[in-house]
């Protein structure tokens, strides 16, 4: 049941507005550093969301409570209840009853589990990435529902969207022009592992994945401006001093699309282009006049200026173009494909609440059928990782939002009297829906300035509904401010600094002398057990547990203990060339 409420209605308060600036501002400028994806970045965007939130919350609380939206916030709360209880140790019994994959993996059997302990164990197998993900997607979640009601004031969203396309223009000029002058070196001189970066990002289809956004939101903040300042005619917004408001926003949205087609992301192309179709659906469902002329028009020109990019562009942008006719063909198919297939085993091991968020790459190792010693971080598809992570539980909370998001904002549409809103509200609906089409065939929600835009995009989208607000009573907003402080706390505790185990055990095998060989090899030990506690599917750990019981003289316990590593990563050949040498003593096999 949903907290109660006070229900008269109230203004936006000024926090409000501060949330939504500083989730713009994270949205602009996070994409600068390679997308934030570096473990700095994304621990800095969560320490300002978290403590934006944190303010924001705390004003309204004592104004007399927190100021909510009638909207259907409930399934994406619920989804960050199911993290937090992946992070809360259950009895083994329960554990195997609800995640027998993860309780594999905590309770192994033999020598392994008598290094972990027969106790209590949480679902996740990567607490630190599971808290990690909770800080990062709850500070975002709640940043964006305490700035909804700033989106709701006209010039307030104006605003906001005006700078977001101002963001989407020079990311996506800054990458035409890097393509040009860098080639394939980010910021001229930086050399990547990814085959294809583009711009500020790693990969061009996380550029896609930016630009696709504020290119949908440019059109509808076009048309919404060109509807402002015209008359009843289509193009009485020309003969306006105002016109050159929309034609700002024209220009913004032929730049960020040009920079899309250069980038030569198919998934980017797929997601514009199912944005668009979104839009204009959108906009036919919620139009009174959709078979006149002035609602065709648009629907026109964008076609036409998407025509006339391509048509400037080179041929090797047309050959990518059509290659989409023929994606079973291409080298990136079979690896979707592959991984899409393994990760289903992994979700059928841990099919109800999955197996921690943030934990893919180690669920992931233990039933990959290929890609050798290659550690696949994300499964390429937004919906299998929510499946393998948070299970059928996730899952369906997470597809339980997304539908009643929209049917929501269609109902919001259709009543709004707003006429600048009844066209910028579909514009952010359709960027919106425009990734999550992209994240059929990428990780874009796991890229964090691509996260922040999409939260920034989507407070637009609700907020263009106009929805009704209301004041939580005291309780439930403290209780609110609370959990905020809480996640604040967690994060502002540094994280755990790298296990210095592996270099101890190389220091143990070198030194010569025995007294500091065997406090070497105690160090590692305690290390390796350290580094276990707090992610039990690392196979190096153990591996270097079954290399220490070796050297002790304890071969069949080294035996086991290296088998156990294998099976977490069976197809890493290094792994399984170190366990075949436990079996001939282990004293030959490395550290």
């Amino acid at each position: 049941m949903a907290p109660a409420a006070v229900e008269a209605p109230v203004r936006a308060p000024w926090s409000s507005a501060a949330a939504l600036w500083a989730l713009i501002v994270l949205a602009v400028f996070s994409p600068w550093p390679f997308g934030a994806v570096e473990p700095w970045a994304v621990r800095t965007m969560t320490l300002v969301a978290l403590f934006a939130a944190c303010g924001a919350a705390i004003d309204q609380a004592r104004r007399g409570g927190l100021v909510r939206i009638r909207w259907p916030l409930w399934p994406l709360t619920a989804l960050v209840v199911v993290a937090v209880v992946q992070l809360v140790p259950l009895p083994p019994v329960v554990h195997a009853l609800i995640a027998p994959g993860s309780y594999a993996v905590w309770h192994p059997g033999g020598a392994a589990s008598a290094v972990l302990g027969d106790g209590a164990r949480p679902i996740s197998i990567d607490p630190a990435a599971t808290r990690s993900w909770l800080a990062f997607a709850g500070g975002l979640a709640l940043l964006a529902a305490l700035a909804v009601p700033a989106a709701s004031e006209v010039h307030t969203a104006v605003r906001a969207s005006a700078v977001l396309v101002a963001s989407g223009v020079a990311v996506a000029a800054y990458g035409v022009v890097a393509r040009v002058l860098y080639g394939p070196l980010l910021y001229g001189h930086i050399a990547v592992p990814t085959i294809a970066p583009f711009g500020p990002f790693v990969s061009k289809n996380h550029f896609a994945g930016y630009v696709e956004m504020t290119a949908l939101l440019a059109l509808g903040l076009a048309l919404g401006l060109a509807d402002h300042a015209g008359g009843s005619a289509a193009l009485d917004w020309v003969r306006s001093d105002r016109a050159w408001q929309p034609l700002a926003a024209f220009f913004g949205f032929a730049m960020i699309s040009l920079g899309l087609l250069v980038s030569l992301s198919r998934g980017g192309m797929i997601g514009l282009l199912a944005g668009l179709a979104l839009f204009f659906v959108v906009r036919w469902r919620i139009g009174h006049r959709a078979l006149k002329l002035k609602a065709a028009l648009p629907m026109l020109a964008a076609a036409a200026v998407l025509a006339g990019l391509l048509a400037l562009l080179p041929g090797e942008t047309h050959e990518r173009i059509s290659s989409l006719a023929n994606l079973q063909t291409e080298q990136s198919a079979p690896f979707r494909l592959r991984v899409w297939r393994d990760a289903l085993r992994a979700f059928t091991a841990s099919p109800v609440l999955g197996w921690g968020a943030g934990a893919f790459a180690d669920a992931f190792a233990r039933v990959k059928s290929a890609f050798g010693s290659l550690r696949v971080e994300h499964a390429e598809n937004e919906y299998v990782e929510v499946l393998v992570e948070t299970g059928a539980v996730g899952a369906g909370l997470l597809l339980t939002a997304v539908v009643l998001g929209f049917r929501c904002a269609l109902r919001a549409y259709r009543q709004s009297k707003h006429r600048l809103f009844r066209r910028l509200g579909p514009g952010a609906l359709a960027a919106v829906g425009a990734l999550l089409v992209h994240g059929l065939f990428d990780f874009n929600l796991h890229i964090p300035s691509n996260a922040a835009l999409f939260a920034a995009v989507a407070v637009l989208a609700v907020g263009a509904g106009h929805p009704t607000l209301t004041r939580l009573r005291p309780g439930p907003s403290l209780a609110v401010v609370g959990a905020a402080a809480v996640l604040l706390l967690a994060t502002l505790r540094p994280p755990a600094p790298p296990s210095a185990s592996y270099a101890d055990g190389l220091r143990a095998a070198a030194s010569p002398d025995a007294t500091a060989r065997r406090l070497r090899m105690v160090r590692a030990e305690e290390g390796a057990r350290a580094q276990l506690a707090r992610r039990p599917a690392d196979p190096a750990s153990w591996l270097l547990l079954a290399w220490l019981r070796a050297v002790q003289g304890k071969p069949a316990e080294a035996e086991e203990l290296a088998r156990h590593a294998l099976a977490l990563d069976p197809q890493n050949p290094e792994i399984a060339l170190q366990a075949a040498r436990m079996s001939d003593g282990g004293r030959r096999a490395a550290p």
